[in-house]
């Protein structure tokens, strides 16, 4: 008889199962057995009654790597007029390869590996240096395939960037006339890879009293070999301030005190190191007076005459106020001059004596004596 069977040959992973189909031209018996059944069985074993050109179905179920030969005997029913036949099934058993995964990943300057794990695979297009992505293949080993019967596999892997946040330097000082800069930055968290270094584009100036943001605008990272790496950084940028206080100037008097009768005058000078507008006031004018009472729009370091005249006996407090021209950078100033006045002490007169054996006063009169 003709024994057909469909296909004569197969693989199947361990675990998973595939089939063939046995069929002959005459009624009869068909017996299946696997050559080596720790690569794979098959089920079911024996067949009988089969009627002529009826194709019966054959499950083969792997079991581990290898090759295996499922024979197949067909005994007709009729024995007498036709003989039996034997045909073969070559099976090809494979283990099951499993995929790794990507490794998490920081950026590093160094070449690293993307992905590892799995079982019977081989990996390449596997290592990258910089912070970006890449397709790394899987390919099952000899002896495996994925559980889809396929023998490669890809990963979409990467390497995340390096974190790290610089801080533009603020800076203060007190007003001088010049401007004011900084274009330092500072490593504020996270780190640079070994032998990188940073430079910084900032912009922020101010020269009068006020604030301003010193604004950093970019970062810039370069490796040992001065390549520029600045790609692989998760840079977060902050601003600084720069900041100027108004200065305080010099208000200079020639005395900080002095006298005077009444009816007299004696004088003192002031004088600003800015420019600017003096107010004298006499805390107590019934005592002394000043003059004059302002000075307007004086030059820096010019010297003005204050005259103070006494008018009755005590001490009276001169102020003297001095606001700068330029309000917005200089803070006015205050200071004093004390003034004690004296009324005008008379002398009197001998009184003409003669001797008369006892004390007498010689002389009287005057004022304030």
């Amino acid at each position: 008889p003709t024994l057909t069977l469909s296909p004569t040959s197969g693989s199947v992973n361990a675990g998973s199962t595939t089939t063939f189909t046995e069929k002959s031209s005459v009624a009869g018996t068909f017996s299946n057995t696997s050559e080596i059944p720790s690569v794979a069985t098959n089920s079911p074993s024996t067949y009988a009654g089969v009627a002529a050109n009826t194709a019966e179905t054959i499950t083969i179920t792997g079991v581990s790597s290898g090759t295996s030969t499922i024979t197949v005997t067909f005994t007709p029913t009729d024995t007498t007029n036709y003989n039996s036949k034997t045909a073969t099934y070559t099976v090809t058993g494979y283990n099951v390869a499993t995929t790794g995964s990507c490794a998490s990943l920081t950026y590093n300057g160094a070449s690293q590996t993307l992905a590892s794990g799995g079982t019977g695979v081989t990996y390449t297009n596997n290592t990258l240096t910089n912070a970006e992505s890449q397709t790394v293949t899987i390919t099952a080993n000899s002896g495996y395939r994925f559980s889809d019967n396929t023998t490669s596999k890809t990963l979409s892997c990467s390497i995340a960037k390096k974190a790290v946040s610089y801080t533009a330097v603020s800076g203060s000082k007190v007003y001088d006339g010049t401007a004011l800069t900084n274009t330092n930055a500072t490593l504020t968290s996270g780190s640079l890879v070994s032998g990188h270094s940073a430079s910084f584009s900032i912009t922020g100036s101010i020269t009068n009293v006020g604030s301003t943001t010193n604004t950093l605008s970019s970062v810039t990272i370069i490796d040992t070999s001065s390549n520029d790496v600045t790609a692989n950084y998760d840079i977060t940028k902050n601003n600084g301030t720069l900041t100027i206080t108004k200065a305080t100037p010099t208000l200079t008097l020639s005395a900080t005190s002095g006298s005077v009768n009444t009816g007299s005058t004696t004088t003192f000078t002031e004088k600003g190191s800015v420019a600017g507008s003096f107010g004298n006031v006499s805390e107590t004018p019934s005592v002394a007076t000043v003059s004059p009472a302002s000075y307007s729009s004086i030059a820096a370091n010019t010297t003005e005459i204050v005259t103070i005249t006494g008018v009755s006996n005590g001490t009276s407090t001169i102020t003297i106020t001095f606001t700068p021209t330029d309000t917005t950078n200089y803070t006015s100033l205050t200071t004093t001059y004390t003034i004690t006045s004296y009324n005008i002490a008379t002398t009197g007169n001998c009184n003409s004596l003669t001797y008369t054996g006892s004390a007498q006063t010689l002389a009287s009169g005057g004022t304030g004596v």
